[in-house]
């Protein structure tokens, strides 16, 4: 028999555990009509929760909507319709025939005949045959809860507020295939299935991801159903728990080799290389020497210093960027293999030197208005994502009063006190890593003045039109008019003198917009 696949996805635990193959059998399904027959109990669906386990691996797994349903375990009740069922293809929704169904029905929040929606999953890429996967499904009665693992990881969930089922359903229920009414057998699942457990506790993901090779001799607290299939033969698993629910195989479903094989350590990267690429980033790269890894891990010290987790990327790849580190600094870098279970050796170690971070420059700060000053500065930096600029505040702590886009070098600092003066500097950021701070520069606001009011602009001919305002001042010297064309800049068109409210343009260009803005301006005052 070909040695089969064992798909591990799933979190990363960065230690040592004793780990085993499971029984080295498995029961065969046709597809047609093989399934196990176990006694039914309430222990298997009761509060205050329940955890269904077992490895399955799929000969013919559904690929579109219209493949036939494929059950794993089903539990039906043959009066109220309060069903529990994992397979593919759900009872009585729309739910996608190629998602993992856990569907889990009981009292409470609706009808009897309203069947709640099951959570599913598919892979991405769909799943593949004949390779084993492992699945938990987590009834929580005092979370309100229940939730999908392949794996180890958690791939579904929802809330589901449902009182539990306060009595016994039919006298037992079906492994691989699934029945409607005590009686009728049908969906039944082709492939192979290994391991099944029953608890009535709510597993965690550590503890299903930690167990999932282990085997249980039937005494571990929480569990109540154990058929690990260790016979190898006959007609009867035995249950391995006190409670003797033996299944029984049906129809003819066949013993095989199952072939779970326990994960083993990754091979350890090699041929690691490091370059910086920025103030504040390095690329790593190297050499995958691994099958059977999930992650690599980047690992960092400075100087002699300790080892410290950086950063992690996926399997089959063999670069990474790292970023936010500090400039005009000497890194030391290495990389690890990892799976759910154990951690490669560490590859060799690789050296970058991050460059200068050289922030802004030049900084002028001119006030604008009574409330606002602008800023105008050298960007020296072609790395920056963004910028900052910085306020002095009390007791010469400095504050961020803007983010500006990078590239960006004019701000107006608006909301400020008239007659006030302000000390800025701006810095330049990459990522989350801000350089070296500019120049200070310092400025005073303006007086206030009373803004204009009721601006009118009004088309006296293709080339000319008259602006119209309201005084709202006695203190200007005169006012500024700003002019805006399409999305540029605003300029400083032209200015009058005190008093006056009217203002002719000419030498304008037919078919264009223009916009227009006007300022009160006086001796160190100006309005908004």
């Amino acid at each position: 028999m070909p040695l089969r696949t064992v798909w591990i996805i799933g979190f990363v635990l960065l230690g040592c555990i004793p780990l085993h193959a499971q029984s080295n059998y498995a029961i065969e399904f046709d597809g047609i009509d093989d399934r196990l027959e176990i006694p039914s109990s309430e222990r298997y669906y009761a509060a205050p929760a329940f955890t269904w386990e077992l490895w399955f691996n799929g000969a013919d797994l559904p690929t579109s909507p219209s493949d036939p349903r494929q059950a794993l375990i089903k539990l039906v009740d043959n009066v109220s319709k309060e069903d529990m069922s994992l397979g593919w293809g759900c009872i009585d929704c729309a739910n996608p025939r190629t998602e993992l169904s856990f569907q889990v029905d009981g009292f409470g929040q609706n009808p009897a005949q309203d069947t709640p929606l099951p959570i599913g999953y598919t892979p991405d890429g769909g799943w593949i045959n004949d390779t084993w996967y492992h699945v938990a499904a987590v009834r929580n009665f005092t979370e309100d809860s229940i939730k999908l693992y392949i794996n180890g990881e958690l791939v579904a969930e929802k809330e589901l507020i449902r009182l539990p089922i306060p009595r016994p359903l039919c006298t037992t229920f079906d492994i691989g295939a699934c029945f409607w009414d005590c009686y009728m057998h049908e969906t039944f699942f082709k492939g192979m299935l290994a391991d099944i457990r029953i608890w009535n506790t709510a597993r965690t993901p550590h503890e299903i991801q930690n167990s999932m090779y282990t085997q249980f001799n039937g005494n571990e607290p929480g569990l109540v159903g154990l058929w690990t299939m260790r016979e190898g033969s006959g007609t009867v698993i035995h249950d391995g728990t006190v409670h003797g629910h033996h299944a029984t195989i049906m129809n003819g479903a066949a013993w095989v080799e199952s072939n779970i094989i326990p994960p083993y350590p990754p091979a350890a990267p090699s041929n690691l290389s490091a370059s910086a690429i920025s103030p504040t980033k390095a690329q790593l790269s190297w050499s995958d020497n691994s099958m059977n890894e999930t992650r690599f891990i980047a690992e960092y010290r400075l100087g002699e210093g300790q080892w410290m987790r950086l950063d992690s990327t996926f399997a089959n790849t063999n670069t990474m960027i790292l970023e936010n580190l500090q400039p005009e600094t000497k890194y030391d870098f290495r990389v690890i293999a990892v799976n759910p279970y154990y951690a490669s050796p560490p590859s060799n170690t690789a050296s970058a030197t991050t460059p200068e971070f050289v922030g802004p420059s030049d900084l002028v700060a001119t006030a604008f208005a009574h409330n606002t000053i602008r800023l105008q500065w050298k960007d020296n930096s072609p790395y920056e994502t963004a910028q900052i600029v910085e306020k002095e505040g009390a007791a010469q702590a400095w504050e961020v009063t803007d983010t500006v886009s990078r590239d960006q070098t004019t701000q107006y600092v608006t909301g400020l006190q008239s007659s006030t003066t302000y000390t800025f500097r701006v810095r330049a950021l990459e990522g989350r890593i801000p350089s070296p701070p500019s120049n200070e520069a310092e400025a005073t606001t303006l007086l206030f003045l009373e803004v204009p009011e009721n601006l009118t602009a009004a088309v006296l001919s293709c080339t000319e039109l008259r602006l119209d305002w309201q005084d709202m001042s006695t203190q200007e010297s005169g006012f500024e008019i700003e002019q805006r064309i399409g999305d540029e800049e605003w300029t400083l068109l032209q200015t009058a003198n005190r008093d006056e409210t009217t203002l002719n343009l000419d030498g304008l260009t037919p078919r264009t917009t223009y916009r227009y803005r006007i300022r009160a301006v006086g001796d160190n005052a100006a309005s908004s």
